[in-house]
Parts: structure tokens; C-alpha cells; sequence
């Protein structure tokens, strides 16, 4: 049974024999109450739950538990099943989008405009004056479609794939492009 069980069971057989019975039974009804617990414990230990990983935010955005109600409310109803609508989402879709707003909250330039595609799709619009960016979050993937203000010509287009190991990264390359320039260029040191 481990660790715990087998070094409360050799202190109970090494146990030096007092000579007051009294105390000396005392004393075996602890140790064997100790080692009963350290058992449990041992026990309760290897029954945790494991949750799912959220990383903290380091600049949290008051916008996202909103978002979040939002979409959690735009889930399709079980008696309007098979009649998508701009109003409805997926519950695929929405958890999808759920995921994309926590993880990326802090990457995202502002709060977004939500609504839902004929299919169940989420879209979320952000303005910003750098530009505009449009998502399309599904169950399997995110579309990220970015037209930055300095460079209309040059839309930016990038999909991320669901369960993508460089989900930040990808974010981050399409909203720095969005606000790069916004402090000013620096001129090189001399």
C-alpha cells in the first residue's frame, strides 16, 4: 500500500515495551490510529481530480466574464436542434470559443462584437484605431483575417488549428501586427 503504511507498520512492530500497561496500550491505540490515518491520506491522495489548466491572465480583461455569459447564452437550445440560425451557436463552437477567449484574452486588442455564423460558428469582431480583426471560432479550428489601418492592402490571414501547441504564439503574430507602430518608431542610437 505504500510508503506511508509500511513505515507506520515497522515503528508499531519495533515498539519498545514500557512498563506501565496502561500507557503502553494508549500508546498502541495512537500508533495504530495514526497509521489507519496515514493510510487515508495516502488513499485520498491518488483519488485527486485533475482540472484543466487556465493560465493566469497577467493583464486580466474585465470583458471576458461578459463574453463568456454571452456565449454561454447563445447556445443552441435542445427544441430548435437542426434549425441553425445567426443567433445560435454550436455547444462545440461555443466551448471552442470559451477556450479561445481565456487563453488569449490578454493577447486580444479590445472587447469583441459577437455573433454567430448561419452554421453555429462563433465570430468576434475587434476595432481598434490600428485596424480591424475578425475571427471565426469553430469546434475545429480559428480563422484570424487582420486589416491593419497602416497597410489596408495587406490583409493578414492566419488559421489555427484546435489543440495547437502554439496557440499564443500564432495570436500574438496577428494582433502585434495590428498595433506595432502604435508607440511611435524608435530611431536607432548613435
Amino acid at each position: 500500500m505504500g510508503s506511508a503504511t509500511s513505515t507506520s507498520r515497522k515503528i508499531l512492530k519495533e515498539r519498545i515495551e514500557r512498563y506501565d500497561r496502561k500507557l503502553a496500550k494508549r500508546e498502541m491505540r495512537y500508533l495504530e490510529w495514526a497509521a489507519r490515518r496515514a493510510q487515508k491520506r495516502l488513499i485520498d491522495r491518488r483519488s485527486a481530480q485533475i482540472e484543466e489548466y487556465t493560465p493566469y491572465l497577467a493583464a486580466p480583461s474585465n470583458w471576458l466574464p461578459l463574453v463568456e455569459a454571452r456565449i454561454r447564452d447563445s447556445v443552441l437550445p435542445e427544441e430548435y436542434e437542426g434549425e441553425f440560425s445567426t443567433e445560435w451557436l454550436t455547444e462545440d463552437a461555443a466551448f471552442a470559443a470559451i477556450a479561445f477567449f481565456r487563453h488569449g484574452a490578454d493577447l486580444l486588442p479590445t472587447e469583441p462584437h459577437l455573433y454567430a455564423t448561419n452554421s453555429g460558428d462563433l465570430v468576434a469582431e475587434f476595432e481598434t484605431a490600428d485596424g480591424s480583426m475578425t475571427s471565426v471560432v469553430s469546434d475545429q479550428e480559428t480563422i484570424l483575417f487582420a486589416v491593419p489601418t497602416i497597410a489596408p492592402d495587406s490583409p493578414i490571414h492566419t488559421v489555427i488549428r484546435r489543440g495547437s501547441n502554439t496557440f499564443r504564439e500564432e495570436l500574438r503574430s496577428v494582433t502585434k501586427q495590428l498595433t506595432s507602430g502604435r508607440h511611435g518608431k524608435m530611431d536607432p542610437a548613435q
